[in-house]
């Protein structure tokens, strides 16, 4: 809880390309369930490795993807964007304006690619000031550092001036 808001926050590691259908789909379908949770005023931040390209093809989803992703979108990457539509989340890697290079999370064997993500609720986008990743910070040796810029918009609880003596 920040002050008087509650934010909740879901790490996930997507199940990789060699995975089974089965565990792919327990997998978005527990994050669903846990997603359910949390009331529609608390904000809410899903970050990861989610193990799937959305392209840089906005066509249809601009509401959720701004135009900006990496390469092309693969069948994990549309289940990411089906996700982000179904609970009303902006893909926020995919809304500024990037080089290339600032667009890879992860890099092995000569191949790049743009697999972690940080979502976050639509309604609340206008306190996300940039997604970026740092492309001189890896997480391991292929996962680069992504970063998101978050300005919190919070309530102010007001309290009662006293009258008469202290």
């Amino acid at each position: 809880m920040v002050e008087n808001c509650t934010v909740n926050i879901f790490s996930a590691y997507a199940p990789q390309i060699g995975c089974s259908d089965e565990e792919k789909d327990h997998f978005w379908s527990d994050l669903e369930e846990e997603m359910e949770k949390v009331p529609a005023d608390e904000r809410c931040l899903v970050g990861g490795d989610l193990n799937g390209h959305v392209g840089q093809n906005n066509h249809g989803i601009s509401r959720i993807h701004g135009g900006y992703g990496y390469d092309e979108r693969n069948a994990q990457g549309e289940r990411i964007i089906d996700f982000a539509v179904s609970k009303d989340m902006v893909l926020t890697n995919a809304f500024y304006t990037k080089r290339q290079e600032h667009l890879v999370t992860y890099k092995s064997g000569g191949r790049s690619s743009q697999i972690d993500y940080f979502m976050y609720k639509r309604k609340d986008l206008r306190e996300v000031k940039d997604c970026k990743v740092i492309p001189g910070d890896h997480v391991s040796v292929q996962h680069r550092l992504v970063v998101m810029d978050l300005v919190m918009e919070i309530e102010q609880i007001r309290k009662k001036k006293m009258q008469g003596p202290k």
